[in-house]
């Protein structure tokens, strides 16, 4: 009860504070040194970034400058902002929007308090001397608790996901760090190879018996409750074969593999040529019985055919 309560507290402050911060003006002047010299006045120029980093629109934001310096407007990148009085107008600044202003300075040695007051309608705004000082505190109310949560979601999809897959993000990444653990390299296994599918006389028709496809079993080794095969097709046909492969197993759990762990996609092997590929089974260790059921599916222009091979441990 009392977490319960705890926890809705802190939710709602949180909640708060980020709407909070959403709604408030964050206006920036960016004023950065050194300040630039000109062999057409005796003056310095000057380089003003007026940066709004709020999620609110900012209106008549006005720059004004000490009476002692005299200002004229050297350049912008904004086309309606204007220099009169010793005062810089910038009329609009939408949501993450930003001017760049060159001012000439003259009659003093400029220095940054010689920049009075920089305001909108809304407020005032800060000046600071680095872009990177121009960082509104709702990114740090906002973008980490919108971070977590979103892993937060993220974390309780795949949980709901594995539980009706049957097993747990926890064993899925043990899945994926297995490539850097212990592997064992199986031997003595039995495999059997038919040929449940053939037509009567095509190209492909009895392939073990005749050896016109060679396949090829080159190793074995177990990565935790996974097996890696490798294998290898030798086309000894006159023509280009494709290969399509997938593996099941005899463990009553479907494992945390992957669709394309699974299989190997359509792979072209020229007349007289062979190819390595590399597969992935399901098979814990306690399984019983441990069997693998690899199966080939290969095509030629003018002929398809299935082998199957079953593989006991």
């Amino acid at each position: 009860m009392l977490a319960t309560i705890f926890t809705s507290v802190i939710g709602g402050l949180l909640l708060a504070g980020i709407l909070a911060a959403l709604k408030t003006h964050w206006l920036y002047l960016i004023v950065p040194k050194p300040y630039l010299a000109t062999p057409l006045s005796s003056g310095q120029v000057i380089s003003l970034d007026i940066t709004n980093a709020g999620f609110l629109t900012e209106e008549a934001i006005k720059i004004r400058f000490n009476p002692a310096c005299r200002c004229e407007l050297v350049a912008t990148s904004r086309s309606a902002v204007t220099l009169s009085n010793n005062t810089i107008s910038v009329p609009r600044l939408a949501r993450f929007e930003s001017a760049t202003i060159l001012v000439l300075v003259e009659g003093r040695p400029f220095e940054t308090t010689d920049i009075e007051t920089v305001e909108a309608e809304s407020g005032r705004g800060r000046i600071v001397a680095k872009k990177e000082k121009a960082v509104p505190l709702w990114q740090y109310f906002v973008v980490p608790p919108l971070f977590f949560a979103i892993m937060g979601l993220c974390f309780a999809f795949g949980t709901v996901l594995g539980r009706d897959l049957g097993y747990s993000a926890f064993d899925y990444l043990t899945l994926r760090l297995e490539s850097f653990g212990p592997s064992k390299q199986l031997a003595g296994f039995k495999i059997e190879e038919k040929q449940p599918y053939s037509s009567i006389a095509g190209a492909l028709s009895n392939v073990i018996r005749d050896g016109k496809i060679g396949l090829r079993i080159d190793e074995i080794v177990r990565r935790g409750d996974n097996l890696d095969i490798e294998f290898t097709v030798s086309n000894n046909t006159s023509q280009t074969l494709i290969l399509e492969a997938s593996v099941t197993s005899s463990a009553a759990d479907a494992g945390p593999l992957d669709f394309w762990e699974k299989r190997v996609k359509e792979t072209f092997i020229a007349a007289g040529a062979k190819k390595s590929r590399h597969i992935r089974a399901y098979l814990p260790e306690s399984s019983v019985p441990k069997m693998v059921f690899l199966t080939y599916r290969l095509k030629l222009v003018d002929d398809s055919t299935t082998v199957e091979q079953v593989i006991t441990f």
